[in-house]
């Protein structure tokens, strides 16, 4: 099967610069967002089909992924494979910073303090949960029953 990356008119496709610019940048710089952004994720359509930028670029690059792509740079928007690592979820989610910021905060939501005796670890997700405003929810439900 055989694409035509150019529109009719003559013009590049996105996809077609992603591809060019894989080929030849080996820059260190972050590549600016190519296309829309959903998420902080640069996204193209290739073949019809909506992808992430830096997907594209590391399979144009690379090939396959194995597991999935770490952004070294910490730069969603990035799609320059040098930037990207092809590694576990586990790792992934090891280096990055989502969380992070929650562990810092004294109080939830509510306004309840966490201390030990009001802070429960929720086992699925190892996060913390305030235990007044769990009381709390378990009297509105059985409230409304």
């Amino acid at each position: 099967m055989t694409h035509s990356y150019k529109y009719k008119d003559g013009r590049l496709t996105k996809y077609q610069v992603l591809l060019e610019r894989v080929a030849i940048d080996f820059g260190d710089d972050c590549w600016e967002p190519l296309g829309y952004i959903q998420f902080g994720y640069s996204r193209i359509t290739v073949d019809g089909v909506q992808k992430m930028c830096h997907v594209a670029a590391w399979e144009a690059r690379h090939g396959k992924i194995e597991y999935e792509l770490d952004h070294l740079c910490r730069n969603r928007g990035c799609w320059n494979p040098n930037h990207l690592e092809d590694v576990p979820h586990i790792v992934n989610v090891s280096r990055g910073n989502t969380g992070i910021h929650m562990w810092g905060r004294t109080h939830c939501k509510n306004g309840h303090e966490y201390t030990p005796e009001n802070t429960l670890m929720r086992w699925r997700d190892n996060a913390r949960c305030c235990r007044q405003c769990k009381r709390d929810w378990i009297r509105k439900k059985r409230a409304e029953q």
